[in-house]
């Protein structure tokens, strides 16, 4: 169904939290499209629910094994398939896990906080989550299995 969608990429990906601090989430992340394969690394520092500073950059694959030694303990890899599907002003991620059958994670890049957004018409909204904590990927890294946590 996603697929179908007007020019909408697939993208397997497998994305390794770090050990970190001071208020900064860093990550690692195996990305296959089409059949190229590409590694980041990723900074993150939140600010608000709705607003965090970002620095990402393309690593080689061998600094992507490197910083896989710096697994942050108690975490697993997340490895989900994303969708980016154009639409309007906006490209839509969807994340699918393979750990759930009937939900999945949208995402858009606002510009601001106070930007309106209207889903698109093939998304049904099970339930507004941004700010709640119990879904960001890094607490789905988490050692207990999503769908023993999350109803």
């Amino acid at each position: 169904m996603l697929l179908s969608q007007s020019g909408c990429e697939r993208i397997e990906i497998s994305q390794t939290y770090l050990r970190s601090g001071d208020g900064v989430s860093a990550r690692v992340r195996k990305s296959v499209c089409g059949g190229k394969c590409t590694y980041t690394r990723t900074e993150k520092t939140h600010i608000t629910d709705m607003s965090r500073t970002e620095t990402e950059n393309e690593i080689t694959e061998d600094e992507y094994r490197q910083a896989l030694l710096s697994a942050a303990p108690g975490l697993r890899t997340v490895e989900k398939v994303r969708y980016r599907i154009p639409g309007g002003e906006h490209v839509w991620e969807i994340d699918v896990f393979p750990f759930w059958e009937t939900q999945a994670y949208l995402e858009a890049e606002l510009s601001s906080g106070e930007e309106r957004l209207e889903l698109p018409p093939f998304v049904e909204l099970i339930r507004e989550v941004t700010g709640d904590r119990r879904y960001t990927n890094r607490s789905l890294a988490k050692a207990i299995p999503p769908e023993d946590r999350l109803q």
